[in-house]
């Protein structure tokens, strides 16, 4: 599922808490539908099946992202649309 979900960047990370929230109740249906799973917490299942939150996911790997910028591993590329030019700078 998670795939799919991060395929539209609005879905993966989105911006409004009513967002954030609809994609949460996304993975609570799709957990629910592992037969065995059903009578646990949404939590438990999240750890049977090995899973995080979505929200979890997302803060994770904006810390890795904000990580490889710091660090040098990673370049921004800023693009003006007006000119067409490109430059890459290191953060």
């Amino acid at each position: 599922m998670s795939p799919h979900l991060k395929y539209c960047i609005q879905a993966w990370s989105p911006y409004l808490v009513k967002d954030v929230a609809v994609m949460e109740n996304v993975q609570k249906a799709a957990t629910n539908l592992v037969p065995k799973s059903r009578k646990y917490s949404y939590r438990v299942r999240l750890q049977k099946l090995g899973l995080t939150t979505l929200k979890d996911r997302r803060e994770r790997n904006d810390m890795i992202e904000m990580f490889k910028f710091l660090s040098g591993r990673k370049q921004i590329d800023i693009v003006n649309s007006s000119s067409h030019w490109h430059r890459t700078i290191t953060v």
